[in-house]
C-alpha cells in the first residue's frame, strides 16, 4: 500500500471523514448495545446516510486495513488521525484486510455486517470467517486474513513490541524486591511520559495477543505487571511516584475497554488482595478524579457498561461519590450543554444503564443530574441543572435567553427522538408543551416549527411501529397544533418576514385539516392586500385542502363572500373553479350567478352554446351583460353572430344591444367588427334618437380597435348626416392626433 497521503478535494475529505466517524460510532455501539437498541440502530442509519453521500459521487468505498491505519484505494488516508487508527485496529483484530462498499448497499446488509463483526476473533474463526456468515448481494466485499498464516507469522510481526513489553515485565519482577535500579525508574518515567503512545503500545500488545487467541493471558500479564509497579510505588511519597501514578491512570483510560475491565478486577498478589483503582487514586484529589471521569465520557460521546465499571471502581464510597459527581456535572455540562444532540444521547444511555443497575450509587447520582432533572422537576431543565453548581450557573447566565431556550428545546426533542417508552415519551412531551405558550408569545416561529417537524416527520421508524408510542406522538402533534396556537400563528402572518412566513406556512400545512378553515376565514375578514398576498403564498402550499374547504363553503356561504371564494379557488384549482362556476351559473341568487360568470372561460363548443342560451333567458341585466362578455371573449364567430342576431331581433332589446356594442369596444373583440360596421352603416328610413345612440356607440367601439378599416369608418363618420355621429367622429380624430 502507498504510504503517500491521499489527496482529496475539500468536499471529498468532508464526506470521507463523516463516513469514517459514523463507521466508528456504529462499531462501538455494536459492542455496547443489543441489536434492537435505538442508539445502535440509529448509528447504523447515520453511517448509511454518510456512506450513501460518498457512494453517490464515487460509486464505491474501497478501504484497505492495516493494524495502524486505513487506506483508500491503496493510498494512506490520514496517518495521524486517531479515529482511522481505532477503526483499523478493531477490524484488523477481527481478521479483515479490506472492505469494499458499493452503491446500493442496504441498511439490512450493514446491520448484518455489524451484528456479526461484534463477535470476538475466536468466535469469528470458529464460525468460518465473516464472508461466509453474511449475505451482501455484491454490495459489500470483505477480504479476510488467512488464520493459519497469521499464527505462523504472529511472533515476527510484534517482535519490537514484545521487546518493549518484556522489559516492562522484567521491571515489574525486579520491583518485588522493593527496589528498582535507577535506570529502570527512568525507563518507566520515559515510557509513560507520552501517555498516548504508551497506551497505543499496550493496546497493540493486547490486540496482537487477541490475534493469536491469547488475549486472556496477555491481559493477565499486563494486569500483574501494573499491579507490581503500583505496589513498588505504594510506599513512595516522592513527586516522582505520584507522577508515575497520574501518567499510569491516563494510559489506562486510553486502553481497550475489555482490557480496562480486566485491569480493574481485584487481584491477589503477595498473599494480599490488590485493588488497582484504590492504589492509583488514593492520593488523587476529588477534582482530578472528576476530570478523569468527564474526559472518558467526553471521549466516548456516550455512557456504557464499561465506563460504569470503571467509575464504580474509581469512586466506590458513597460519601466520596456525591461530591465527585457534582464536580463531574460541572465539567460535563460545561462542555456538553452547548451540544444538546450529544447530551441527549448521553442521557438516554445513562437512563438505560440506570434501569439495569439501580443499586449503583454513581448511576443514581448521574441519573438525577441528567435525566430526572429534565422529566420530573417543575423548574426549567437548564435552569435546574445550572443551580447544581455555581460554575454551570455562571455559564447559563452568560448565554442569551433566546439561545438558552433554543438549546433546551433541541435537548428535549433529541431525548424524545431516543425514547422508547410511551410513558416517558409523554412526560417529555408535556415538558415541550409547557414551553410552547412562551414561544407563541415571543413569536418564535423557528422553535415552534422544530417542534411540529419532530412530531410530524422526525420520529424514528422504530417509534412508529409501537402502538402506544404512535398514540403519544399523535397526541403530541394535536396538542402542539391546537386551535389557540394556529390562531396565534395566523395573526403573525401580516407582519411576518420571509423566514417567519416560511416557518408559519410549514406549520399550517402540517396542520392543514384544522388550519384551512381558519385561513379562509382570515382571508375574508381582512382585505389588506399585503396580508392577502401572504395568505395566497400559504394557499399555494396546501392547494388541495384549501380547495376542498372552499368548495364546501359554496353550498352555504353568503353571496357577498362568493367573490373571495372564487378568487381563492382559482389560485388553488383552476379546473375545480371551472366546474363550480358551471354549476353556480344557474344559482337562484343573481350575485352568485354574476360571480360564477366573472372570469369563466368556456372550454367546449357545447359550453359556449349553453352560455348563449343562458344569456337569452337571463332576466337580471348585470348578469345578462356578464354572460354576453363571456361569449364575446370566446371569439367564436358563430356564437357572436347568434348573439348579435338575438340582440337585434326585437324592439325591446335596445338596452341590451347598446350594452353589447359597448362591450365590443371595451373588450376590443375584433371578431365583432363586421357586426358593428353593419350597425353603423345601416340607413334607416327615419333617423331616431335611439338609432343615433346605437350608431354613435358602434363608431366609438370600432375606433377602439385601432385598425385601418376602423380609421376609414371614422373618416366616413365626419361626413355623416347625423350631427351626433359627426361630432363623435371629430372627437375621435382629435384624440388620435
Amino acid at each position: 500500500m502507498d504510504k503517500k497521503k491521499l489527496e482529496l478535494s475539500q468536499e471529498q475529505e468532508k464526506k470521507l471523514n463523516n463516513t469514517i466517524k459514523n463507521f466508528r460510532i456504529a462499531l462501538k455501539n455494536s459492542v455496547f448495545y443489543e441489536s434492537n437498541h435505538p442508539l445502535y440502530v440509529s448509528s447504523i442509519e447515520n453511517f448509511k446516510n454518510a456512506l450513501d453521500k460518498w457512494l453517490l459521487a464515487e460509486h464505491e468505498l474501497n478501504l484497505g486495513i492495516t493494524q495502524d491505519n486505513l487506506y483508500l484505494d491503496g493510498t494512506l488516508i490520514n496517518e495521524k488521525e486517531g479515529t482511522y487508527s481505532e477503526i483499523a485496529n478493531y477490524l484488523h483484530m477481527r481478521g479483515i484486510i479490506s472492505l469494499l462498499f458499493r452503491q446500493g448497499i442496504t441498511k439490512g446488509e450493514l446491520t448484518e455486517f455489524f451484528n456479526f463483526i461484534k463477535n470476538d476473533r475466536r468466535t469469528i474463526k470458529e464460525k468460518g470467517g465473516i464472508q461466509k456468515n453474511i449475505s451482501t448481494d455484491g454490495h459489500l466485499k470483505i477480504k479476510e486474513i488467512d488464520y493459519s498464516a497469521l499464527l505462523r507469522s504472529a511472533r515476527e510481526s510484534v517482535e519490537s513490541k514484545d521487546n518493549v513489553w518484556q522489559f516492562l515485565f522484567d521491571t515489574a519482577k525486579e520491583s518485588r524486591s522493593g527496589e528498582l535500579p535507577k535506570s529502570k525508574v527512568e525507563f518507566l518515567i520515559d515510557f509513560l511520559k507520552d501517555t498516548s503512545k504508551s497506551a497505543m503500545t499496550l493496546n497493540k500488545v493486547y490486540k496482537e495477543a487477541v490475534n493469536q487467541l491469547q488475549d486472556e493471558q496477555a491481559a493477565e500479564d499486563i494486569r500483574n505487571t501494573i499491579m507490581q509497579i503500583c505496589q513498588y510505588f505504594e510506599n513512595k511519597s516522592s513527586d516522582q511516584a505520584r507522577e508515575i501514578k497520574v501518567k499510569l491512570m491516563h494510559v489506562i483510560s486510553q486502553l481497550h475497554p475489555d482490557l480496562i475491565h480486566t485491569l480493574f478486577d481485584k487481584t491477589v498478589g503477595d498473599n494480599q488482595e490488590f485493588d488497582l483503582a484504590e492504589s492509583i487514586t488514593k492520593d488523587f484529589s476529588e477534582s482530578y478524579i472528576a476530570e478523569i471521569i468527564e474526559s472518558l465520557i467526553s471521549k466516548e460521546d456516550t455512557f456504557n457498561e464499561n465506563l460504569l465499571k470503571v467509575f464504580d471502581k474509581l469512586i466506590p464510597k458513597v460519601n466520596k461519590s456525591d461530591h465527585v459527581i457534582s464536580l463531574v456535572a460541572d465539567k460535563l455540562f460545561n462542555k456538553r450543554i452547548v451540544n444538546p444532540d450529544t447530551l441527549s444521547k448521553l442521557q438516554m444511555s445513562i437512563k438505560e444503564i440506570f434501569k439495569r443497575h439501580p443499586e449503583s450509587n454513581f448511576m443514581n447520582q448521574i441519573y438525577n443530574i441528567t435525566v430526572d432533572a429534565v422529566v420530573n422537576k417543575k423548574i426549567d431543565t437548564l435552569v435546574y441543572v445550572a443551580r447544581l453548581t455555581p460554575l454551570i450557573n455562571k455559564f447559563v447566565q452568560s448565554m442569551e435567553e433566546g439561545k438558552l431556550k433554543k438549546e433546551e428545546i433541541w435537548l428535549l426533542l433529541n431525548i424524545l427522538w431516543l425514547e422508547n417508552e410511551a410513558v416517558e415519551f409523554k412526560k417529555f412531551t408535556e415538558k415541550v408543551l409547557h414551553i410552547l405558550p412562551e414561544l407563541v408569545d415571543t413569536k418564535d416561529t423557528e422553535r415552534i416549527k422544530e417542534i411540529v417537524e419532530f412530531f410530524s416527520e422526525k420520529t424514528r421508524p422504530e417509534q412508529q411501529k409501537d402502538r402506544e408510542l404512535i398514540k403519544e406522538i399523535s397526541n403530541g402533534f394535536q396538542k402542539v397544533t391546537n386551535k389557540e396556537t394556529l390562531i396565534s400563528l395566523i395573526s403573525m402572518i401580516q407582519d411576518a418576514g420571509r423566514k417567519d412566513l416560511e416557518d408559519i406556512t410549514y406549520i399550517l400545512v402540517k396542520a392543514s385539516n384544522h388550519s384551512a378553515k381558519m385561513l379562509i376565514d382570515a382571508f375574508m375578514d381582512n382585505t389588506n392586500p399585503i396580508f392577502r398576498n401572504k395568505l395566497n403564498f400559504i394557499f399555494q402550499k396546501m392547494k388541495d385542502t384549501i380547495a376542498k374547504e372552499v368548495i364546501e363553503r359554496f353550498e352555504y356561504c353568503e353571496p357577498h363572500f362568493i367573490r373571495d371564494l372564487f378568487f381563492i379557488l382559482k389560485e388553488c384549482s383552476p379546473d375545480k373553479t371551472h366546474l363550480i362556476a358551471k354549476k353556480l351559473i344557474t344559482h337562484k341568487h343573481p350575485q352568485i350567478r354574476w360571480e360564477a360568470l366573472n372570469g369563466f372561460i368556456p372550454k367546449t363548443k357545447e359550453e359556449i352554446v349553453d352560455i348563449l342560451k343562458f344569456c337569452k333567458k337571463e332576466k337580471n341585466n348585470d348578469v345578462k351583460k356578464k354572460a354576453a362578455a363571456v361569449i364575446l371573449q370566446t371569439n367564436s364567430e358563430e356564437s357572436i353572430h347568434l348573439l348579435f342576431k338575438y340582440a337585434r331581433s326585437g324592439l325591446f332589446k335596445h338596452k341590451f344591444l347598446m350594452q353589447l356594442i359597448e362591450l365590443c369596444g371595451q373588450l376590443k373583440v375584433k371578431t365583432t367588427f363586421i357586426h358593428l360596421k353593419n350597425i353603423f352603416l345601416k340607413r334607416p328610413l327615419f333617423s331616431t334618437k335611439k338609432r343615433d345612440e346605437l350608431r354613435v356607440a358602434a363608431i366609438t367601439s370600432i375606433a377602439r380597435m385601432h385598425t385601418e378599416e376602423a380609421a376609414e369608418l371614422v373618416n366616413h363618420g365626419l361626413l355623416d348626416k347625423s350631427k351626433r355621429v359627426r361630432k363623435t367622429s371629430e372627437i375621435i380624430m382629435q384624440l388620435d392626433q
